[in-house]
């Protein structure tokens, strides 16, 4: 590590080396491998390091003349992936902080690498979105925001009006009463004023829908026993139930756009908001609106055509055709 500068953080001394000087272990065999080695890069987590730099010092030992990753290894990626950029502009590259460990054997060094992801509790989206919004009101931009966090732009907007709900709506929130897609989707909408009573209404219709979901079939009471396909669909409708939760609560799980996409096909999302965030569908809603309205046409004729085909009041017959 010739020419490495170092620093001193909470009594560690921390190195700063060159991202490529890091070694990251690929070879499963290998005591130090990762299988988050693999993880894609995330353009937003580029971002993030661009702004910010690397912020917690990577953790790594020495083998030999190299020095190995334990915890750290998307930091390195995204600091290669930065210096890729910034030496193709000709500017200074990023260098990593490394904070050295000396494991006994690769048992405890296993045990530091498992430690460093596991111990850790990461926020909450009412606690991102109270970050979010305190960053607002000091006049940093959804997009500054987003790199910040590491997510799309989508994911701080979701945050945002996740802030604006009342405080009843937060705490049934907290409190795993409503989802928070329920709550962005069927309440968000509304003055603050009547959001309490739309969740009061929310929650007494909830235990109704459970019902029809478990009983297999739409409508179906749980008196008339389940449907022949009630397995299935009781799967089906509870992993959609817990994607859509999924969807709601972490949406920098996903590439930006895709949520409201995902949220459109499950319709926990309107045709408007879908076009909002992707213009070139108009044409697609308005194929399937214009569908939908020849259906109905179609099916309104049909009745006409029944009620003519009846016998009147008088007995008489309807005309044949």
């Amino acid at each position: 590590m010739s020419g490495a500068n170092h620093g001193n953080c909470g009594g560690k001394q921390v190195f700063f080396l060159e991202a490529e000087d890091l070694v990251l272990i690929t070879d499963p065999s290998d005591p130090c491998w990762d299988s988050r080695v693999d993880l894609p890069i995330r353009e937003a987590d580029i971002l993030n390091v661009g702004t910010h730099g690397i912020i917690e010092p990577v953790v790594a030992r020495r083998r030999g003349d190299r020095v190995i990753v334990i915890d750290g290894r998307q930091r390195v990626k995204w600091c290669r992936a930065l210096n890729a950029r910034l030496q193709a502009q000709g500017s200074e590259l990023v260098r990593v902080p490394v904070v050295l460990r000396s494991p006994e054997d690769d048992a405890e060094f296993l045990e530091v690498a498992i430690s460093a992801n596991e111990i850790r509790s990461d926020d909450g989206i009412l606690d991102k979105a109270r970050k979010a919004a305190r960053l607002t009101k000091l006049g940093r931009s959804i997009g500054d925001i987003a790199r910040t966090f590491g997510v799309g732009m989508s994911a701080v907007q979701t945050w945002l009006r996740a802030g604006e709900l009342s405080d009843p709506v937060k705490k049934a929130i907290t409190e795993q009463r409503v989802t928070m897609s329920d709550a962005l989707w069927k309440v968000g909408p509304l003055p603050p004023e009547k959001q309490e009573e739309a969740l009061a209404e929310l929650e007494r219709t909830k235990p109704s829908q459970r019902a029809r979901v478990r009983s297999g079939k739409p409508g179906r009471t749980p008196a008339q026993g389940p449907g022949p396909n009630a397995a299935a669909t009781n799967s089906t409708a509870h992993r959609l139930r817990h994607l859509v939760r999924f969807v709601a609560t972490n949406p920098e799980a996903l590439p930006e756009g895709f949520r409201v996409v995902l949220l459109w096909l499950l319709r926990e999302a309107t045709d408007s908001e879908l076009v909002a965030v992707f213009p070139s569908l108009t044409p697609l809603v308005a194929d399937r609106t214009s569908a939908a309205s020849r259906n109905e046409r179609r099916d309104t004729l049909r009745e006409r055509h029944r009620a003519l085909q009846k016998p009147n009041g008088t007995g008489g017959e309807g005309l044949p055709f």
